[in-house]
This record gives C-alpha cells, structure tokens and sequence, in this order.
C-alpha cells in the first residue's frame, strides 16, 4: 500500500501488505489542517437551546406580548423545569 500526500503525490510511507487488489494499493492522504475540539462543538450545541428556553421562561415582550413580558409562573413545575434544564 502506498500512501501519498494529495497535494505533492510525494510518497509519505509503503507498507508491506497482502491485498486482493492486485500489486499495489494508493491511499492519499490529506491534512485538514487545525480543527476546533469537540468541547467547542459541545458547548455550541447546547447553548443555543438553553438560551432559546430561557426567553420563554423570562417571557420576553416580543414573543408573550406586552401584558406579560418579564412575569414569572405561578405553577412550581414551571421553575423546577428550568432548574432542572439549566443545570
């Protein structure tokens, strides 16, 4: 099998193994570069529903309308579930 960098075609390694492909096998390889880390990706995915939650708990003006913009809920369930998704 030869490995080949994609860009330069420059031989990077040859391994020596048995294929069913016949005499060699190309593989190309190619470096994507610096890539963010999967903790990135982990926060970024969860911030935006919890922010998203959090408008409807804080029941901002534009989406409840002016007669109940910044008022809390009288039922419990309602602050037990946003501690509960929050944390």
């Amino acid at each position: 099998v030869e490995i080949l960098d994609a860009k330069t075609r420059e031989k990077l390694c040859f391994l020596d193994k048995k294929l069913p492909v016949g005499t060699t096998a190309t593989l190309y390889f190619r470096d994507l570069g610096a890539q963010i880390s999967w903790v990135t990706v982990f926060l970024t995915e969860y911030a935006g529903p919890l922010f998203i939650y959090l408008l409807f708990y804080f029941r901002v003006p534009f989406i409840y309308g002016h007669k109940y913009d910044f008022t809390s809920s009288r039922h419990s369930v309602v602050h037990l579930a946003c501690i509960c998704h929050s944390f």
